[in-house]
């Protein structure tokens, strides 16, 4: 679903029960993620939002199937990345 503004802006609402594919080939400014998505989905998101620098803010609560690989790859890794000598 898509809302347009009168200034032009556009504000996409995508699901995680929709095909990745949908998520690819879009440009994004900013992204909300509102619950645990699959890693596919991140990706393409991830994708769209290089052009623009967009960040990518997620709130959830870390459970289900899509939250493992979150707290493993981008959580995990952030913590022994920024404080290598405290583990």
């Amino acid at each position: 679903a898509c809302v347009e503004f009168k200034n032009g802006t556009k504000l996409h609402y995508g699901s995680d029960e929709q095909d990745a594919m949908a998520f690819e080939g879009t440009n994004y400014a900013d992204i909300g993620v509102d619950e645990p998505i699959r890693r596919r989905v991140y990706t393409a998101l991830r994708r769209g939002s290089i052009d623009q620098f967009a960040r990518v803010t997620m709130t959830f609560t870390p459970i289900g199937k899509n939250a493992s690989w979150i707290f493993r790859d981008l959580y995990q890794s952030l913590i022994i990345n920024s404080f290598p000598s405290r583990l």
